[in-house]
């Protein structure tokens, strides 16, 4: 009963505060938690609860992370200044379907 309170995904498909924050979502490639961060995303997609959505090549390790520091510090600092932020600027999976690295419009 407690993680239902705090899971991303319930909070996404019932709470309201998505809504009035900027999201980041992203995960590897090869990350065994990328089912859940896609079905989070689809979760916001179909709510309207604009936010960012982006696949990298990797997994779920301390590499990954390491590698996209400047891109989650960019994200944030545009965010945290009130200006729109633009998209990171890494390499996306192979799968189109999977990185749309870009703000989803609300």
């Amino acid at each position: 009963m407690t993680f239902a309170k705090v899971d991303p995904i319930t909070l996404a498909r019932r709470g309201e505060g998505p809504a009035q924050v900027r999201l980041w979502l992203d995960a590897g490639d090869a990350d065994p938690w990328l089912g859940r961060i896609e079905l989070l995303h689809d979760t916001l997609d179909r709510r309207g609860v604009a936010h960012t959505w982006q696949v990298w090549e990797g997994d779920h390790e301390s590499e990954y992370w390491t590698a996209h520091v400047a891109d989650y510090l960019a994200y944030y600092s545009q965010t945290l200044a009130g200006e729109k932020p633009s998209n990171p600027a890494g390499p996306t999976s192979a799968s189109p379907d999977l990185a749309c690295g870009k703000p989803v419009a609300p």
